[in-house]
């Protein structure tokens, strides 16, 4: 474990400040557990970890995330075994890859300000989030759907995590999240029009347990997904990106959530979805029921 209460390389101390790994000590962490010296830093936005894409003379390109936690939280495992996981079982998918240290381990831990950070390092995949993207083509679509049945497929064969918190995205849980929340919603026309929708989620409780259950992704929303352009200017899925949120679930729930997604900003939200539950069911092999 690298402490910021030491000296640099240079032998200067290391500044810090409460919150995120000041960028001083990020060098250093990443120049003696990962060899990579002299990338420039880029802050990335994030809801919770301190996220970095780093730029080398070359134009090489990787992106560091830093968490607040311990190396052998459970988090923090469950995390990197998706992502080995992932590269040993559809190796070709555009998710990102763990970069590993100089001693073969995929973090690297670092005690700045009495805390411990996590530090690991990632493949960058170039392309543009779903969200920022001011039109989806139907073909894009399609690949979409493609590319979340790969994943499902991918993960399928993970075994359930251990010790993990319950999660407010797990839709097994969607009567009892929304119903805690209900009273932000303030008209009450909207709050009944939530409580219909949820009457049809209560109408189809009998038949989860029938439903085959696996590891999903859980959030493949618009701003998880990357987009780029190919060789010849078409726009083509490029990343799935942020698998923090995966969990043991109903795997039908993944399409799903992936479809409500599709149906987003669309002059038509029904057309959007089938294309990509058709190509999700491609990659999946079917068994009834639930088409799961």
């Amino acid at each position: 474990m690298t402490s910021a209460i030491a000296t640099g390389q240079d032998g200067t101390t290391i500044p810090g400040h409460t919150g995120q790994l000041p960028g001083s000590l990020l060098d250093h962490v990443l120049r003696q557990s990962f060899g990579l010296e002299g990338y420039v830093q880029h802050p990335l936005g994030g809801e919770i970890d301190q996220n970095v894409r780093i730029t080398g003379d070359d134009g090489m390109r990787y992106f560091v995330r830093v968490t607040r936690a311990e190396p052998d939280s459970a988090d923090v495992l469950w995390q990197n075994s998706l992502l080995q996981h992932l590269a040993s079982t559809v190796p070709d998918l555009p998710v990102p890859r763990l970069v590993p240290t100089r001693e073969g381990k995929f973090l690297a831990a670092v005690l700045h300000e009495g805390r411990t950070h996590v530090v690991r390092v990632m493949s960058w995949i170039e392309g543009r989030v779903l969200a920022d993207l001011d039109d989806h083509p139907a073909a894009l679509l399609r690949q979409l759907g493609e590319a979340a049945g790969r994943l499902s497929l991918g993960l399928s064969s993970m075994e359930p995590p251990v010790g993990l918190e319950p999660h407010d995205w797990d839709m097994r849980r969607a009567a009892e999240i929304v119903e805690a929340s209900l009273h932000a919603v303030q008209d009450a026309h909207r709050r009944e029009s939530v409580r219909t929708i949820m009457g049809w989620y209560d109408d189809l409780l009998p038949a989860w347990d029938r439903l085959p259950r696996s590891v999903v992704h859980q959030d493949l929303n618009d701003a998880n997904v990357l987009a780029d352009a190919d060789e010849n200017g078409v726009l083509r899925i490029s990343g799935i990106v942020d698998l923090g949120d995966s969990l043991y679930s109903v795997r039908a729930a993944e399409v799903a959530i992936a479809a409500g997604y599709a149906m987003v900003r669309k002059a038509d939200p029904l057309a959007a979805a089938p294309s990509r539950l058709r190509n999700w069911r491609l990659s999946i092999p079917w068994r009834p029921p639930g088409c799961a």
